[in-house]
């Protein structure tokens, strides 16, 4: 396995390792200016990330290319995103702002939840994106089945300092 840098993203470095039978095994976002937070994928094809203090942006030919998302406004303190096995539904946290869904790939997001000045820092979703969970710092967990529609808060087990998500 090795690491290549692919391109550069609005001054942020895309690296993406390939597996000594070509296979994409992943990318990786190193800030440059830019802080690159998170990336999720579908297979490697279909990938999604978020950098901070910037934008989403989106590729859908294995990480080769890439497509800055702007509906939503610039400077969001992107954290953290998760997409479902077939990349349609995703979900992306802002720290200190609101949780953000998208049903399209990537390609329009919706705030799903405006809640100021929680610091949200990771989420993550189920196979097929209907059930999810998200993390914040000095705060709860939040959990969807609802494909990220709506959301709920878990207070049974206290406020704590959550730094990260997963699920299978």
């Amino acid at each position: 396995e090795s690491w290549t840098e692919v391109t550069s993203m609005g001054g942020a470095k895309k690296w993406r390792s390939v597996a000594s039978a070509g296979a994409v095994m992943q990318t990786t976002v190193l800030g440059d200016g830019k802080d690159g937070r998170s990336v999720a994928s579908a297979g490697a094809v279909t990938q999604t990330a978020v950098v901070e203090g910037g934008n989403i942006w989106t590729s859908s030919d294995w990480g080769a290319s890439w497509t800055e998302v702007t509906s939503m406004g610039g400077g969001k303190a992107w954290r953290s995103v998760a997409m479902s096995a077939d990349s349609v539904t995703q979900t992306a946290v802002v720290f200190v702002g609101g949780i953000w869904t998208s049903a399209d790939s990537g390609a329009s997001w919706t705030e799903a939840i405006s809640t100021g000045g929680k610091l949200w820092n990771s989420v993550a979703m189920s196979e097929d994106g209907r059930t999810q969970t998200a993390v914040m710092l000095g705060g709860s967990i939040w959990t969807s089945a609802d494909w990220g529609a709506s959301w709920t808060e878990v207070t049974s087990i206290g406020t704590k300092d959550w730094h990260s998500v997963a699920m299978s």
